[in-house]
């Protein structure tokens, strides 16, 4: 159901050799822009990441954290980019994870992946470990805040307009697409589909306090609630 992690240095290393600067800035809109966009999984990552405004598209679907950025770039180089992302609401994103693996893996109850999700990279494709969404913005020696604005799904048009106004005034008329929905939910943010409940009605007492407990830090920095 999930990946198996190694030793959490290993992996770190293993991925920063894979990757290099010239990778993870392998789009040439994050170079015009002075950009790093943080891709974390299930918060409109793939949405953005394929954003066009005829202008080319801004990079980011190897879910890199700023740490790891950091670790590739030169200060002055990082210093200079407006550093960006979103996180979601830690109780909603397991489900959003559920139906996107339900769909390809058929999956047992959601009851079950609760008690099998015990990390936000959790279905990730990076192989690196994020126990926190709140880590893909923090530095991994300093635990400092590296991001100049982290965004709310739950708020994604104004949170992603205000990116855009911050990036490139010119841009602020585009529109960003809907793209990679879970199985059982519906084009249109905010929206829930017919075949999708919300959130909330697929959670047991258990259930909800498991996941409370498990990312507490991201409920409290964040300010989430059930």
């Amino acid at each position: 159901m999930f990946g198996h992690f190694a030793d959490e240095d290993e992996r770190h290393a293993r991925f920063l050799k894979k990757t290099g600067s010239t990778q993870l800035m392998k789009s040439w809109r994050q170079d015009r822009y002075n950009i790093i966009f943080v891709a974390v999984p299930r918060t409109a990552s793939t949405s953005i990441s394929s954003f066009n405004a005829g202008h080319g598209r801004i990079s980011g679907r190897n879910h890199a954290s700023l740490s790891q950025y950091k670790e590739v770039l030169s200060q002055e180089d990082f210093e200079r980019r407006f550093k960006f992302g979103f996180v979601r609401n830690p109780w909603d994103r397991p489900l959003s994870l559920y139906f996107n693996r339900q769909a390809r893996h058929k999956l047992n109850s959601f009851e079950e992946f609760v008690h099998h999700h015990v990390a936000a990279s959790d279905c990730c494709s990076n192989p690196t470990y994020h126990h926190y969404q709140l880590d893909w913005f923090r530095c991994k020696q300093t635990g400092e805040i590296l991001a100049d604005f982290i965004g709310k799904f739950e708020n994604i048009k104004q949170d992603f307009k205000h990116c855009i106004n911050t990036i490139n005034p010119s841009l602020k008329n585009v529109k960003l697409p809907y793209l990679n929905p879970p199985a059982g939910g519906k084009k249109g943010r905010g929206k829930v589909g017919p075949l999708r409940k919300h959130y909330r009605e697929y959670y047991t007492k258990e259930t909800q306090k498991i996941i409370h407990e498990r990312f507490l830090e991201d409920i409290e920095y964040f300010n989430y609630e059930f």
